[in-house]
């Protein structure tokens, strides 16, 4: 799944993966969320590291996503 941050210079896409227990975390970070809404809402608050900055918009097209 990718979503999109709209960065100070760019769009900026990030991975989400979904663990074994089904936790949903960023591609490269280390904190999980219960559902992709949750990880959503911490992104808008929260900035995005290494970058520094927050989501501020995001696509949830499931039909780009290969199973």
């Amino acid at each position: 799944m990718l979503y999109v941050d709209r960065g100070q210079d760019r769009c900026r896409h990030f991975v989400i993966n979904q663990t074994n227990t089904g936790l949903f975390i960023v591609s490269g970070d280390s904190t999980t969320h219960n559902s992709l809404t949750e990880l959503i809402n911490h992104f808008k608050t929260t900035p995005i590291q290494p970058f520094g900055e927050y989501l501020t918009s995001y696509d949830t097209d499931m039909d780009s996503v290969e199973e």
